[in-house]
């Protein structure tokens, strides 16, 4: 890149570049910001999201069909896990009432609304998610337990058992720029304790698998996971983990 002198002024915060000019390090990254939105040189992402990457100068037409024609089992790979992917979202409104009712015993624990695997909601494992909004076993008192629970489905007899999904809990962090966003996550396969991803032979639902220490109450609070008395709790449901 050719550079120049950009603000003729006497120099802020000095940095020297390798050719031994020296600029403002503010007035530098900008020019190289401007730089690289431009530059032929500069990776651009593969739109299918494979993870590699191809100079802005070679993203033309033909080249991009060769990437995807090249790689097309990692973009098919992918593509499987997308659609095979079941995400369930449940929303927890009134969350204060809903800890202080857990700290008094009067309502320890809490269950979403069940949900199927299948992403169009007509087969696969009927799942829901508890929480114990003041903990549970490690966690009590201290923290927000989340666990997935195997409960009894229309299609149990059509599926292989145990349940073995990979499972991922995410908390949406609401920071309104989502570059800035933290969210908490967690993920599980369910390759020990079968007994909690058995078939279920009545309504009962089994005792659940999932985190006790999901996260303290103090990092509830550490940033926007709480907005409006409400909280977001993702749940990712994945292929089969073997």
């Amino acid at each position: 890149m050719r550079l120049k002198m950009i603000c003729h002024l006497v120099l802020k915060e000095p940095v020297q570049t390798r050719c031994g000019h020296r600029f403002c390090k503010e007035c530098l990254e900008e020019n190289f910001r401007r730089h690289l939105g431009q530059c032929a040189k500069y990776p651009l992402p593969c739109p299918n999201k494979c993870g590699r990457s191809i100079p802005r100068e070679k993203v033309r037409r033909q080249e991009m069909e060769s990437h995807l024609e090249s790689d097309m089992k990692i973009h098919l790979d992918l593509a499987c896990v997308k659609l095979e992917t079941r995400t369930f979202i449940w929303k927890i409104e009134r969350f204060s009432e809903v800890l202080r009712q857990a700290k008094a015993q009067e309502k320890p624990s809490m269950d979403s609304s069940p949900f199927y695997t299948d992403r169009a909601e007509s087969s696969g494992y009927k799942l829901k998610v508890r929480i114990f909004p003041n903990g549970n076993e490690t966690g009590e008192n201290t923290h927000l337990s989340v666990f997935i629970v195997v409960t009894k489905g229309e299609y149990d007899g059509m599926l292989p058992w145990p349940f073995k999904r990979k499972v991922r809990f995410t908390l949406i962090d609401q920071q309104g720029d989502l570059v800035e966003r933290q969210n908490i996550t967690r993920y599980f396969t369910p390759r020990k304790y079968p007994e909690c991803f058995a078939r279920r032979k009545s309504e009962d639902s089994n005792q659940g698998f999932g985190f006790a220490q999901f996260v303290s109450h103090e990092a509830l609070h550490s940033r926007r996971y709480i907005v409006d008395d409400t909280l977001f709790l993702q749940v990712d449901v994945g292929p089969s983990s073997s």
